[in-house]
């Protein structure tokens, strides 16, 4: 048992990890990786593997708490609807692939964890933009499917580029990368740090509107861009309102000492001494 635990607890945050890499390549692998991702959480709650903490913690945030209301409220629409059952339920069950995002969040529990599967995924999005590129300069590369470089494809003024899903899919995908990109431009390394993940946001946004096909690509990415400037606003106008009541405090503490220091003897009143490099002459006595 104690050896079913210690490799549960080393193999935990793996179907993530292969999640994040099948995710821009392969819709087979992503549905391989979303079972072990399911077997996996399962198993972490019924080992016991699951702290209370963590269990916690999950219950506070939003995303999981609006997740379920609306599984609840979608599987309480079954009991009216007019549509057949069969069909109900499959539309339930492609909706309830959103626990995966609460599965996740239970098997990733260290930062550390959450930026490996983060650039998992960015090496993998990049990858295979770059191979988007390569493709429209006319480069038949052998790693993508011949049947992606057919005619019908590639030539035209509709040339579909998207190198392994829908053009569809791959436009919102990248959507969603430049915008990881923006956001975590901190944590990547030094010495280029900022500067990678700038340029690769800019590649991706021209991806979107110039390279791929598809118009709700473009939504999305004028979605992000839109967020990420409000974003940045809230926060500029966040540090704003701190550095005024920084200086109100700083302002606050000075006059308190002016105070207290007008009421000692011997101090003229509303000054506050100030040191100078020059020494005081001693007064002589009157007399």
């Amino acid at each position: 048992m104690r050896l079913t635990l210690e490799a549960l607890k080393a193999l935990r945050p793996w179907p993530v990890y292969l999640l994040a890499a099948a995710l821009p390549f392969s819709l087979a692998a992503v549905n391989v990786s979303k079972l072990l991702l399911v077997f996996t959480g399962l198993s972490v709650i019924g080992l016991g593997q699951s702290h209370n903490n963590h269990i916690n913690l999950l219950g506070r945030l939003m995303t999981v708490k609006w997740i379920l209301l609306m599984l609840g409220l979608l599987a309480m629409s079954l009991t009216y609807t007019s549509a057949p059952m069969q069909t109900a339920l499959l539309g339930w069950a492609k909706y309830a692939k959103l626990i995966v995002f609460l599965l996740t969040l239970l098997t990733i529990r260290r930062e550390r964890e959450a930026l490996t599967a983060i650039t998992i995924l960015l090496i993998a999005q990049t990858f295979v933009m770059f191979t988007t590129y390569l493709m429209s300069w006319g480069w038949q590369v052998p790693w993508v499917p011949a049947d992606r470089f057919s005619p019908e494809r590639t030539q035209g003024s509709k040339s579909d580029y998207a190198a392994y899903s829908s053009y569809l899919d791959q436009s919102l995908m990248t959507a969603g990368y430049a915008v990881l990109c923006w956001h975590l431009r901190d944590k990547f390394p030094d010495p280029l740090g900022k500067k990678i993940p700038i340029v690769l946001s800019i590649f991706a946004i021209f991806t979107v509107f110039f390279v791929l096909l598809g118009r709700s690509g473009q939504v999305a990415m004028l979605a992000v861009i839109l967020l990420s400037l409000l974003l940045v606003r809230g926060t500029q106008a966040k540090a704003l309102r701190a550095s005024r009541v920084g200086s109100h405090h700083h302002h606050g503490s000075c006059s308190a000492i002016s105070i207290q220091r007008s009421n000692e003897p011997g101090h003229i009143r509303g000054q506050i001494p100030i040191l100078t490099k020059q020494k005081l002459r001693p007064q002589r006595a009157s007399g």
